[in-house]
């Protein structure tokens, strides 16, 4: 079951704590654009009721994806800090079960905002 209470929580969180580590632009009167806040979502799927993180997995459980041939490029979004080890070591999962890359720039992009 959906639990409403943690969700509100954690979108109350976002707009009135945390827009930045959410993507989030917040006007002088509070308000952020809903495309905005339902993007820092879709990193979750909900179906038949249920919900669950879509990447970033550390917890020991095997999540199953569709396997599909990918496009051409592949983008993904580091945080600054941490370009120049990608560079010369590649991408690391640090545990998670997958790293999380975009079939477009302008969603790599959005993804490195929240960071």
């Amino acid at each position: 079951m959906i639990n409403y209470q943690e969700l509100s929580k954690e979108i109350s969180n976002a707009l009135r704590h945390e827009p930045k580590k959410y993507g989030l632009i917040i006007d002088n009167n509070g308000w952020a654009n809903v495309d905005d806040s339902m993007y820092s979502l879709k990193r979750n799927e909900i179906f038949d009721n249920k919900i669950r993180a879509l990447c970033g997995h550390s917890i020991s459980i095997k999540i199953g994806k569709e396997s599909s041939k990918p496009p051409k490029y592949l983008y993904h979004a580091p945080v600054r800090k941490f370009v120049e080890s990608i560079k010369k070591k590649g991408l690391i999962s640090k545990g998670r079960q997958y790293v999380y890359l975009s079939s477009d720039i302008i969603t790599a992009m959005e993804v490195a905002k929240r960071a």
